[in-house]
């Protein structure tokens, strides 16, 4: 157990976030990167809210397939209009036939955009990370990027 004072503790691969994690601009823990950001009231498309990652990073979660061909799109915003802009990635998992990495970015320009659809067939029913990603290095809420409305589609 590792004890990086005000940030947090962590207990092998799990870090536990103490005091204001706002402060954080983000650490990384083995190969993982994480950033600060999370339930944004302002914007949202097409409403509030949406998920917000003020700071280069990203927040991914397990997206459970069953086989055949899935899609997946995110509205996507981000402040600044820059390179690198946001984007979603979903990752391999061989164990039921996603043999690779497939990643698209946003488009350029400024309001809601679409990243995706990204497409991927499993052979077999099984789960599959999906990483939403702000690419643009820059400080804390100097270039906040916004997902929001998550689709997905079967076919």
């Amino acid at each position: 157990m590792a004890d990086y004072g005000a940030t947090g503790i962590s207990y092998g691969p799990v870090m536990v976030l103490r005091f204001d994690p706002w402060a954080l601009r983000g650490f990384r823990l083995s190969d993982e990167l994480c950033a600060s950001g999370g339930k944004n009231t302002t914007e949202g498309d097409p409403s509030q809210p949406s998920l917000c990652l003020a700071a280069f990073g990203k927040w991914r979660f397990r997206w459970t397939v069953l086989s055949g061909t899935r899609t997946i799109q995110v509205a996507v915003k981000q402040a600044l209009n820059r390179t690198p802009y946001p984007s979603i990635v979903v990752r391999a998992n061989p164990l039921i036939g996603v043999n690779a990495d497939v990643t698209e970015s946003s488009p350029a320009g400024a309001g809601w955009k679409a990243a995706g659809p990204l497409t991927i067939t499993p052979t077999s029913d099984g789960a599959v990370w999906v990483e939403l990603r702000n690419n643009l290095h820059a400080q804390v809420n100097g270039a906040p990027c916004y997902f929001d409305t998550e689709s997905i589609t079967t076919t």
